[in-house]
């Protein structure tokens, strides 16, 4: 198993598919569905230069690619990475943010009920042992 394809070579190469798939219908005279999947392509590409466009503090950056805050002020410094903010406010795109190998960004917390896992399992049981009385 080789090393895991970055998103944005996921996303290009998601988007060709689809527009792939949209000339294939659209030679079978299907030309909503090629319209939908065009549609689709044109908006997810929109959406990651958006989010690649984004401007991010050195801590963000941090979370995101996995080096310290340290190493990206020294690659910004040697040139490496272009400062988009300010000499001591540095700002970086996201979408030029290095990344750790192996390095994941932080999730989203999962959203919850407000309840304890014991206390979903408790109901669980007590509704079940209602329902086989």
């Amino acid at each position: 198993m080789g090393e895991p394809m970055p998103i944005s070579a996921v996303i290009a190469t998601l988007t060709a598919n689809w527009r792939e798939r949209a000339a294939l219908f659209r030679a079978h005279d299907a030309t909503e569905s090629a319209a939908t999947y065009e549609y689709a392509a044109t908006e997810l590409e929109a959406a990651m230069r958006e989010l690649s466009d984004r401007l991010v503090t050195l801590t963000e950056a941090s979370r995101e690619g996995g080096y310290s805050t340290r190493q990206l002020a020294r690659l910004i410094a040697q040139r490496k990475l272009v400062n988009r903010g300010q000499a001591h406010r540095p700002l970086l795109r996201l979408g030029e943010v290095p990344r750790r190998a192996g390095h994941l960004p932080p999730r989203e917390p999962e959203p919850h009920i407000g309840l304890a896992p014991g206390q979903v399992a408790r109901s669980v049981v007590a509704q079940l042992s209602e329902a086989n009385r």
